[in-house]
């Protein structure tokens, strides 16, 4: 009985330690919410403050293609990209020239699970995913990987341009981001 005892005694000492190490992490947190910004984009996250990061912006070109052969599969390139805590969103755009290729573009998570993909078909020259503050938690934080499939035509030049934004969205005020904005 005196070592159930002893047990008891010593879990009761660690929840009372950990109690009190939550309380001390919220404290801070409430003491430095100032420097934050409000999440409003989704009723789960509503009213939570975030820290204020500058947003981080991308801009590459590559080339894929050409097409492969019937029953093979069709070639792709790759952009891998970083997602850091406290993102709001990701926005990544591709666009290139020619309005007969086909382009398609599908953003991997952090666990490499499809997040999002746009599949407009031939006779555009753009394709976007856009991805919000809940998406982008389900995806998880790490590395992120935009896929470009060369879905039809004969291979292609493109621009991929890649935001991924952090609290202060489209706050110019916003000093702690350098003013930087993500696109509206």
């Amino acid at each position: 009985m005196t070592q159930i005892t002893a047990q008891v005694r010593i879990l009761g000492i660690v929840i009372i330690g950990l109690s009190l190490v939550s309380m001390a992490i919220s404290e801070i947190f409430m003491e430095h919410g100032e420097m934050g910004i409000e999440i409003t984009d989704d009723e789960d996250l509503a009213g939570e403050t975030w820290p204020a990061e500058e947003p981080t912006h991308l801009e590459e070109s590559g080339y894929v293609g050409p097409a492969g052969v019937a029953g093979e599969a069709s070639p792709s390139t790759y952009h891998e990209f970083p997602v850091r805590e406290y993102a709001t969103e990701v926005i990544v755009t591709l666009t290139w020239d020619n309005p007969s290729t086909d382009l398609d573009l599908t953003v991997y998570g952090a666990d490499d699970s499809s997040c999002g993909d746009s599949t407009e078909g031939a006779g555009t020259v753009k394709e976007e995913v856009t991805l919000s503050t809940a998406r982008v938690l389900s995806c998880g934080i790490g590395d992120y990987t935009a896929e470009i499939l060369l879905y039809n035509g004969a291979g292609e030049s493109y621009d991929i341009e890649i935001w991924v934004c952090y609290n202060g969205v489209n706050n110019p005020e916003n000093e702690e981001s350098g003013g930087q904005t993500c696109p509206e």
